[in-house]
């Protein structure tokens, strides 16, 4: 298929867009219970470098299987008739900054949990429904990106508002004042939101699967280089005798982990977001904490509060406002 021009996006591709932009946010509130129930397998969570690093190096095995013929020896073969010519130094370009992007993100993201209270990181991120329509005005990649409408706007303040009031402390004694992970949390957003719209400019440029197994592979290349930057405390040692005793049960979660929230997520927003500008996919992946919610009930078996059934009303009310405008 063709990049979609401006012209040739008509109401149809559209709503298939914004589908497969629904079903990203749904791969992506999987994490969490993947997370949850390693940490079961494990018989206790794992180092967060380390998980990270085997979820990357797993997202860039199959991103290099992935990749059109000729980019790497013995990737996937098929038709190369049929193949498109890929710009392999632009794609790397353009797969390095978006990594780099999602990283940081998860570094920062990491690091401000551990030095902030939960519901205090949640609200904090949550920010970013507010931040991704405010970076698509200042640094979008198109006329379209940078031109937020007013009920988009409106979408993104509701869902950051009714996140807030799903995760705020019901009584009183909420923490306040600024802390250190704080600010973390608050720069991990803003990295989570440059993703979006940096990908929104990228993604018209190569075919989605391309760009995906791009993004996949730099990212796989980017977190052994972290790793060894950060394991200096002697983990790089303790981690092989730690991943040998995983039971296959584990193993099988952090590969699951890989492909629904990874590998399908990027592919499916790597589609969606070619037609539908940064601003507007987010009041899609505002729900996000509502797919959260629900398989921490059907799969965890932990209830769902009526704040956070208000919250997710709100939320889908939010983004319903905003789809209105196309």
């Amino acid at each position: 298929a063709e990049p979609s021009g401006s012209g040739g996006r008509e109401a149809g591709d559209v709503n298939v867009a914004r589908a497969l932009l629904a079903l990203t946010a749904a791969c992506w509130a999987t994490y969490p219970v993947f997370v949850k129930l390693l940490g079961n397998y494990a018989g206790g969570a794992l180092d967060a470098s380390v998980v990270t690093v085997i979820r990357y190096t797993m997202f860039g095995a199959i991103g290099v299987w992935l990749l059109p013929p000729g980019l790497l020896p013995r990737s996937r073969s098929h038709d190369e008739a049929t193949a498109a010519p890929v710009d392999v130094e632009e794609l790397a370009k353009a797969s390095l900054e978006i990594a780099v992007l999602g990283i940081a993100g998860t570094l920062l993201n990491t690091w401000g949990i551990e030095h902030t209270s939960a519901i205090r990181g949640a609200i904090l991120l949550s920010s970013i429904n507010v931040i991704t329509p405010l970076l698509s005005v200042l640094i979008g990649g198109s006329a379209e990106d940078r031109d937020v409408s007013l009920q988009t706007w409106l979408s993104c303040g509701v869902s950051f508002a009714a996140t807030a009031y799903a995760t705020l402390p019901a009584g009183p004694g909420a923490a306040s004042g600024f802390r250190d992970g704080d600010f973390a949390v608050l720069a991990a957003a803003v990295c989570y939101a440059a993703v979006k719209v940096r990908l929104a400019a990228k993604a018209r440029t190569f075919q989605p699967e391309t760009f995906a197994a791009g993004r996949l592979v730099a990212g796989a290349l980017l977190s052994w280089v972290v790793f060894a930057a950060t394991s200096a405390s002697g983990l790089e040692q303790e981690w092989p005798a730690t991943l040998a005793a995983l039971p296959a049960e584990a193993w099988g979660i952090l590969l699951l982990s890989s492909l629904i929230p990874g590998v399908v997520a990027t592919v499916l927003q790597a589609k969606g977001q070619r037609v539908v500008p940064p601003a507007q996919a987010q009041t899609i992946y505002a729900a996000v904490p509502l797919f959260a919610a629900t398989y921490d009930f059907l799969v965890l078996h932990e209830p769902i509060e009526d704040r956070e059934l208000a919250a997710g009303a709100a939320i889908v009310a939010g983004a319903a406002l905003a789809m209105r405008e196309a």
